[in-house]
């Protein structure tokens, strides 16, 4: 097994469970706490920056030309 499939099963199967898994325990903290009435566009526009910081990594995993050596 080479870097670039090693480095592919990292992101598929290590970075982007645990970043799922993340996802979803956060959603249901500001579901107990009633995001809506608490933080507002703020924390709306912060979920967006981090969705798109880890677009990159995803996409990478995804895509297959962009891991050829």
């Amino acid at each position: 097994m080479g870097p670039v499939e090693v480095l592919r099963a990292m992101l598929m199967y290590f970075v982007l469970p645990l970043w799922l898994a993340a996802g979803f325990s956060d959603y249901l903290c500001h579901r107990a706490t009633h995001i809506e009435k608490t933080s507002g566009w703020k924390e709306s526009v912060l979920h967006l920056a981090q969705f798109a910081e880890m677009a990159v990594p995803v996409l990478a995993a995804f895509s297959s030309k962009s891991l050829r050596v």
